[in-house]
Parts: C-alpha cells; structure tokens; sequence
C-alpha cells in the first residue's frame, strides 16, 4: 500500500488553510486552498458531525434521513474540502495517507475527512485510509524519534465506565483484549506486557500510570467519547471530560516511547448521559463498538 503525506499549511483559521500533498519522497502531488464558508449545515456536519445528526436529522424516519445528511457533508467535503487533492488519492488506491497537523490547527484531529466523497463514493469504501501526526514532530524527527521496543512490548489498557453511563461490554472487550495478547506472544514469540486499568480512570491515576517504567508502546482506551474528548471518571465516579490538548498533556512522559494509540468509544449511553458521547483521537476520530465484535479503531500517533 503506498504511503502519501497531506500537511495542512498556511492555517489563518478553521475555515481556512491549504493541503499540500506529497509523495513518501517528498515529490509534490496536488494542493487545494480551503476557504469554508460559515453558517452552512455542511460545515456543521463537518466541525461536530454526530451533534449535527442528531439534531437535523428527521425522527419519523431516521435512519434515511442520516444516511442523506452524511451523504450531502460528504459530497460538500469533497468539493470544498479535498479538492484536487481527493482527485489525487484515489488514482493512487490502496492509500494511506499521513495528515500532518501543526499547533495551530488542533481541530483537523476531530474532522471526517474519509467520509468525504471523491468520485460519487466515500474515501473510507475506496481503500484511503488516514492517520493523524503531529507535524513538528514530523518534520523534527523524520518519523525516527520514538524509542525502540524494549525486552517487551508495553501495553496499556484503559477502560472507563462512569457512574450513570449506559452499558459498555468493556468486560467482555478487555478479556478479547487480553486473549488477543496472549496469542500474539505465544505466535511471534515476543514478550509482551498488559496493564489493563478498569476501574477509577481518573486524571490522577493515569498519569501516575503513564510515568511507571520505562514508559508505554501501546494505549488502548475504550469507553465514551466525544469529537471535544474523552470521558475519564472523577474519583466519586462520575463523568470526567478531557480534550485532545489535556489528554496528550498526560500523556507527555510517555510520548517519547508511546508508538501507537488505539481509541474505541461508544454511543450507547448518548441518551442517558448529559453531554452527547461518541469516538477518539487522539485524534481523532471515533466509531461504535460492536457489542459481539472486535472495536473498531483510529489511529493517531503523539508527539
């Protein structure tokens, strides 16, 4: 699969920017200026896209009625979004394309970008797949700042169900988590460590873990989300939101070892909890946990 780079440069605002895609070379692809106007429902769809769902969407008939609204985002982000530069990914399909997002652009973590359509069809049923980065780090360290894996790799587990939250099969999720391990050990004969961390995600807790040893390779979080963060618990057990800033701020003692985070987050309680809760990343994005089936999972590497 080739590997293509798409650095947002020239950032005034959320509104607008330039894409600047390059080969894994460095060989210059395509470019497209953003320039976004306000106030319209697809850039709504676009900022907050599950708020945007359920709040237009019609209730006598909801589910057609998502399907035309992810759709007409979809095609709206092709054009105004992509440009040139989805024209030029899916001639080059199977594609993983690498984002790199600088500082001042914290947003791009949270934005749908494969479900922008490119040719009549979504980028996410056309074999472009996307991983976020952060782009100082990218240009900084070429992609070879992280530490190696040591005698073992290091895998951390956080589960967090608050009080009040709808039902999650985190129990069910973290013993496949923990099997899958176990397999993956004993196939590749590799030594492999798992710290799973079920109850009491607190802040607190979690940066006392991520500073334990000689730091962490892989972070799985599973529980609710939202496109402004994720959902810890405080210590009598209830809701704790945390943005993507706060959340790579806690995760900073470990970043320099931390290769890979793996967010799954689920909709389940969207209708008991306060806030509307949905997927992470780090940026990132975030989609349902199938209560019989493996998560699915974004990616998204740190600083």
């Amino acid at each position: 699969m080739e590997l293509v780079h798409l650095e947002a440069v020239d950032v005034v605002d959320e509104c607008h920017w330039r894409w600047r895609l390059t080969s894994a070379q460095g060989a210059f692809l395509a470019d497209h200026t953003v320039a976004l106007a306000r106030g319209s429902v697809e850039l709504e769809g676009f900022t907050d896209l599950y708020e945007m769902l359920r709040w237009r969407a019609d209730l006598q008939d909801r589910l057609h009625s998502e399907g035309q609204l992810v759709s007409r985002v979809g095609r709206w982000m092709g054009e105004q979004v992509l440009g040139a530069v989805g024209d030029a990914l899916i001639v080059r399909a199977p594609v993983t394309v690498r984002v790199a997002v600088p500082e001042g652009a914290p947003w791009l973590w949270s934005r749908p970008l494969e479900l922008a359509h490119v040719g009549g069809e979504p980028l996410a049923v056309q074999d472009v797949s996307f991983v976020f980065a952060h782009a100082v780090a990218s240009q900084e360290s070429g992609g070879q700042f992280k530490g190696a894996v040591g005698e073992r790799l290091r895998m951390l587990g956080l589960f967090s169900l608050p009080t009040g939250g709808g039902a999650l099969a985190l129990r069910h999720e973290r013993h496949r988590l923990a099997r899958m391990v176990q397999e993956v050990a004993t196939s590749e004969a590799k030594g492999v460590e798992l710290r799973v961390v079920q109850y009491g995600v607190t802040r607190e807790r979690l940066e006392q873990i991520v500073e334990e040893g000689e730091g962490w390779d892989i972070l799985h979080f599973s529980g609710h989300g939202l496109p402004r963060g994720l959902v810890l618990e405080h210590e009598d057990g209830s809701e704790d939101l945390i943005d993507v800033d706060e959340l790579i701020r806690l995760l900073g003692p470990t970043r320099r070892q931390l290769k890979l985070v793996t967010l799954s987050s689920c909709y389940s309680a969207a209708d008991a909890a306060t806030t509307t809760l949905q997927e992470l990343g780090v940026r990132i994005e975030v989609a349902p946990v199938p209560a019989d089936g493996p998560p699915r999972t974004k990616l998204r590497m740190l600083k």
